[in-house]
């Protein structure tokens, strides 16, 4: 289990998330949601993507390994 949030918090409210593992995307959530995005993956090393349609904050990759039985990860984005 997973949970992705932003930091700035209010980044999270116009944030779309991928997360891919060997190139190969293995979640999403493509509609920007105000609470972190939570997702049940295997453990391994992730890159999160936080992408944004608005000019206030910069779309960012990131890596993560992901461990049980639960990974917080937290994308610092550029505003």
């Amino acid at each position: 289990m997973a949970s992705i949030d932003c930091y700035p918090y209010s980044a999270l409210q116009a944030a779309r998330f991928f997360i891919r593992r060997e190139g190969l995307v293995v979640g999403s959530r493509e509609t920007p949601y105000p609470e972190p995005y939570d997702l049940d993956i295997p453990a391994g090393q992730y890159d999160i993507e936080a992408r944004f349609d608005v000019a206030a904050f910069a779309s960012k990759v990131c890596p993560q390994l992901m461990q049980p039985p639960f990974t917080p990860c937290t994308v610092e984005v550029d505003s």
